[in-house]
């Protein structure tokens, strides 16, 4: 995680689960975002070990009322 130049990146033995949730112009939805989150905090409830979630999403005008009542979900599963 280190190269020796001042940089230092992902562990070496982290994993990464990456899911998509925009279309190849850059578009998505509220509801996908949430189906993804959604998705982590079952493979979370499955066994799959899931510290955290880096969802850094921002848009103006939306309602955060779903992403909020997603994130609550995946915290009480421990994410």
């Amino acid at each position: 995680t280190n190269n020796a130049i001042g940089i230092a990146g992902i562990d070496w033995s982290a994993r990464v689960m990456a899911l998509k949730i925009l279309n190849s112009t850059l578009g998505g939805t509220v509801a996908g975002a949430v189906e993804a989150i959604a998705y982590v905090t079952a493979m979370k409830n499955r066994g799959v070990n899931v510290p955290v979630i880096n969802a850094s999403f921002g848009a103006a005008g939306i309602d955060p009322a779903p992403f909020d009542a997603a994130i609550a979900l995946a915290g009480d599963a421990g994410i």
